[in-house]
Parts: structure tokens; C-alpha cells; sequence
């Protein structure tokens, strides 16, 4: 059958619909499919994102090189604001000022290049994926805006609506479960 130009409540109503939970509505448009539809009228909603497939190819092709070089910077640059608080919480323990120092000066400029090298290699990682806008789901080291209307407006999202053939229209699809910074480290990489 084919439903067109008619209300949500017909809609409901030739599919023997009690309530919004039992529709699955397929749409590739945030603000015109997804929010609206999961808002208002409380239907499942699958988001088509046509860009996550190229994005996944590249994830696993940086996987391990970008990747690995942000994650070495990250921790050179954690380990050098790591030794300027050592010092600092010394030289306090010591009765001495910190800002007199002779390993400040040394410690601070190690830190700033850490922080250099750092930013380097992050926007190296965000231009792999696209000059301007990085990856589409990711922002830094955080889900983008983009990724976290995502989670909050699709129950499940693909590349492209031909991916639900190989799935029951019975099947339930259930999100993971979210993880805390606390949570233990066998948390999904974001």
C-alpha cells in the first residue's frame, strides 16, 4: 500500500496502530523527519546517514595511525602538565616559590610544545576526514552535536535503508548502554 497526503491519525488508523511506538518511520532528515517525528508523535524513527559509510571505510583505515599518534600526544602532553604540578606542588611543600623556579621556565616550554604537538596531530586526524568539518560524528574527543541529535532523536541509524533488508521487521533494536567516565575501561570508543 501507499499512504500519501494524509495525516498521521489515517496513518494510524489503516495500519491498526494503537500507538505511536509501533511505527517505524525511515527519513534522512533530522529537523524534517526525525525530531518532528519522534517528538510529536512518538514513533521509532530510523535516520539515513548516506555519509556514515565512506566515514566508517576511513575509520578503519586511520584506526591505527592517526589514531595512535593523537594517543601518544595526548599522553606526552598529560605527563608534561603532570611535571609542572609535581614542581609546583614541591617547591609549595618546600616553602619556595614556584614562579622563581629555574625547572619552570623548562618544564612550561616542554608542556607548550606537548600542547603544540597535540594540536597538530588532532587537526591532522580531523582533516583525514574532511578539511573543514572533521568527522562527521565527532568533535575532538566528544560526539558532535550532529552525533549526540543522533542518539537523542534516532532509535538506529544506517548508511542507507536497503541495510534493513537483512533484518526482521520483528526484530527490537535496543541502544547500548551508556557508560559513564567512572564506568570501567571496557567502555565502546566513541
Amino acid at each position: 500500500k501507499i499512504f500519501q497526503s494524509g495525516t498521521w491519525k489515517e496513518l494510524h488508523e489503516m495500519l491498526e496502530v494503537g500507538s505511536g511506538s509501533e511505527v517505524l518511520y525511515v527519513g534522512d532528515h533530522m529537523y524534517g523527519d526525525m525530531i518532528r517525528s519522534k517528538r510529536s508523535l512518538g514513533w521509532r524513527t530510523t535516520l539515513i546517514v548516506p555519509e556514515l559509510e565512506p566515514e566508517l571505510v576511513l575509520d578503519a583505515q586511520l584506526d591505527l595511525p592517526l589514531r595512535h599518534v593523537v594517543a601518544e600526544k595526548e599522553k606526552e602532553c598529560e605527563e608534561a602538565e603532570l611535571a609542572v604540578q609535581e614542581l609546583r606542588l614541591s617547591l609549595l611543600s618546600q616553602g619556595l616559590d614556584f614562579l622563581e623556579s629555574d625547572e619552570r621556565e623548562a618544564l612550561e616550554k616542554a608542556q607548550e610544545e606537548s600542547r603544540e604537538a597535540l594540536k597538530e596531530a588532532r587537526d591532522a586526524l580531523h582533516r583525514a576526514y574532511h578539511p573543514h568539518w572533521g568527522p562527521l560524528f565527532r568533535s575532538g574527543n566528544q560526539a558532535s552535536r550532529f552525533a549526540k541529535q543522533v542518539v537523542d532523536y534516532s532509535c538506529i541509524y544506517t548508511s542507507r535503508a536497503s541495510n534493513l533488508l537483512a533484518t526482521s521487521p520483528s526484530r527490537t533494536f535496543r541502544p547500548p548502554s551508556d557508560f559513564m567516565p567512572h564506568d570501567d575501561d571496557e567502555r565502546p570508543p566513541m
